[in-house]
């Protein structure tokens, strides 16, 4: 039990908080920092060099950062940044629905930067990680597909029935070819 490398590894858990608590903050430039921090934090734990990939980092989800810097309180900057550190952990499907979440609860600039942080996301996911994502937009045509009656047909648009044709091609292209028609899907929902 070296004495050096106990004080490196409290050093480096003290140093780990300040950029949690950071990421908490009102001030988005502090949140800003914060995301660099973690990112480079994750890059040299343990957890990540031994994982060859994506570490799951489950200090993440207990201090809840995710839904901080996705849920309520969410800035564009903050959101357009998260990238980095998002390819750096396993998205399981718990972080991929609070992404989701934030991706239909947000409006404007938010939403947008939710939208295009997911696509980044989608080009570098597994086969199941991206069927989950498909599968959570598509439960959203699902319910706006269903009328008062329960059916599952398109309600027809005011301006008539070119509108369902559309939307159901929009929905097979969705299902077949993926990132390139998931930014079709969130601009329609």
């Amino acid at each position: 039990s070296d004495p050096r490398k106990q004080l490196k590894k409290r050093l480096k858990a003290s140093l780990r908080n300040v950029a949690l608590q950071a990421t908490k903050s009102s001030v988005w430039q502090q949140r800003r920092d914060a995301l660099s921090f973690l990112e480079q934090s994750i890059k040299n734990d343990k957890e990540f060099k031994q994982s060859q990939g994506q570490a799951l980092c489950e200090w993440l989800d207990e201090n809840q950062v995710i839904d901080d810097l996705f849920g309520e309180r969410a800035h564009a900057t903050i959101v357009s940044e998260t990238v980095p550190l998002l390819l750096l952990l396993d998205l399981t499907e718990e972080r991929l629905s609070v992404i989701l979440d934030a991706a239909f609860m947000h409006v404007g600039s938010v939403r947008a930067e939710v939208h295009k942080v997911i696509l980044n996301l989608i080009k570098e996911m597994n086969k199941n990680r991206t069927r989950f994502v498909l599968d959570r937009v598509m439960e959203v045509f699902d319910a706006h597909a269903q009328d008062p009656s329960g059916d599952k047909a398109f309600k027809a648009s005011s301006s008539g029935g070119s509108k369902n044709n559309s939307s159901s091609s929009a929905l097979l292209s969705l299902q077949r070819i993926g990132a390139n028609q998931l930014q079709a899907a969130f601009e329609f929902v």
